[in-house]
């Protein structure tokens, strides 16, 4: 089994691609929380097995950022002390952006799965990102174009949850562009439609759901869809996701 961060990145991923299609949705930044901090457990299934296998948070803060007050995103997830025996892995994403309009203008992303270690930092002018990379301590550098319709993971799960979902029809699909590592990736989803989702307490909530296969990653099962649930009130809160993987799956959700 692959590290416990990529599980989250897709799954982060998948949220992403709730924010395209802006003739079906529309944008109300002013619904984004100015600060803010969500838990989540990570689970890995398998049959009737189930293993708490760490953590991952979102946070939202306000800083100063050239001389502007920014939004700065920030997602961390950790291997649980009694699975790092097996397998430890951490990451950790950091992104500065507009209050604006929510476009990114600087992203740092540094993960560990064992003894593999990466760090990604991006620089988001007008026309070009510029990106400065190491991988296991080889260093490079590269440049994209840059595209207003383009996102990093977490600018972009932010975004979408200023979206008007009320627009969307099930069966709908939208197209998005991610940015991940040296590439963009393509990807589509569905939406599901209004549904109720039960947790553990029996708490039951009003969700959005959304459905999408993610491509060119070679630990994801192409048979079945991966899927988020949003909460339907104004917060519009990620409060389940589940990625199949090539043998089980991982769930991630939300601490009461």
């Amino acid at each position: 089994m692959r590290t416990i961060h990529i599980k989250i990145l897709i799954a982060l991923f998948l949220l992403t691609f709730l924010t395209v299609d802006a003739a079906k949705t529309e944008s109300n930044n002013e619904k984004t929380a100015t600060t803010e901090s969500l838990l989540y457990e990570v689970y890995y299934n398998y049959a009737s097995v189930w293993v708490n296998v760490g953590e991952f948070e979102l946070s939202t803060k306000i800083i100063e950022f050239e001389g502007e007050p920014c939004f700065n995103f920030l997602s961390v997830s950790r291997t649980n002390e009694s699975w790092k025996w097996i397998y430890e892995a951490s990451s950790t994403y950091d992104v500065i952006s507009s209050m604006a309009n929510l476009k990114p203008l600087q992203y740092y992303q540094s993960t560990r799965y064992g003894i593999h270690n990466s760090t990604y930092t991006y620089n988001f002018e007008n026309d070009s990102i510029l990106i400065h990379c190491s991988v296991d301590g080889k260093t490079g550098t590269n440049k994209l174009v840059n595209n207003p319709s383009v996102f990093d993971a977490l600018t972009a799960v932010q975004y979408a949850r200023t979206l008007d979902f009320s627009k969307l029809n099930s069966g709908d699909s939208l197209q998005i562009k991610v940015l991940h590592g040296n590439e963009f990736l393509d990807q589509k989803i569905f939406f599901n439609g209004v549904v109720n989702l039960s947790n553990e307490n029996g708490k039951v909530s009003e969700c959005y759901k959304f459905s999408s296969v993610i491509r060119n990653n070679d630990i994801i099962s192409d048979s079945e869809p991966a899927e988020v649930w949003v909460s339907t009130d104004n917060e519009r809160t990620p409060l389940k996701i589940i990625v199949k993987i090539a043998v089980g799956s991982v769930e991630i959700i939300l601490t009461d």
